[in-house]
């Protein structure tokens, strides 16, 4: 029994032209209609499915083919350093040192290439930690201006409240009137 694109779009959360793009990716073949609509088989679904469980778990699409035993077309590789000698016109494949010597080439390269990414963390997580340390200085400085500003309110609504009344009622303070 064949699902169509739009079916298992609605089952995984993908949106039609995102499951297009995971099956372009992982270089899976589809079945497609008379007017082109796509087909996909059970064995197609189940490769889909368990597809889709990697990727949400953060796998890439070369991860997830290489897990899951996935030809790639040849138009898909990453281009290869070009140390391999050339063969020869009987077509026999290269010997064991020229792949050994591409292998080392290829580690060497990316050797490399962590070591600059290393320098470069360790360049991010100094800028962090000096942004970090300015930051606390900065909310203790906050704190402090806050508390100074408290205390300069009380005071000056302590300053503004009115003067204590005499000691005698409102109603002595009238002329014409008595106090006693």
């Amino acid at each position: 029994m064949a699902t169509t694109l739009e079916d298992l779009s609605r089952e995984l959360d993908i949106s039609p032209s995102g499951l297009r793009k995971r099956i372009h990716a992982l270089g899976l073949t589809v079945e497609k209609g008379s007017r082109g609509k796509w087909f996909i088989s059970d064995d197609l679904l189940q490769v889909l499915r368990d597809a889709d469980r990697m990727m949400k778990d953060g796998a890439g699409a070369a991860t997830t083919r290489r897990v899951l035993g996935l030809e790639v077309s040849v138009s898909a590789e990453p281009p290869r350093l070009a140390l391999a000698a050339p063969s020869d016109a009987s077509g026999e494949k290269p010997c064991p040192t020229t792949e050994l010597q591409q292998a080392l080439g290829m580690l060497a390269a990316e050797r490399q290439r962590s070591e600059v990414l290393q320098a470069r963390v360790s360049e991010l997580l100094a800028r962090v930690a000096e942004l970090t340390g300015a930051c606390a200085m900065f909310q203790e400085r906050t704190k402090h201006l806050a508390t100074s500003l408290s205390n300069l309110q009380q005071k000056e609504l302590l300053r503004l409240e009115a003067p204590a009344s005499a000691a005698r009622p409102w109603w002595q303070l009238w002329p014409g009137r008595s106090g006693g």
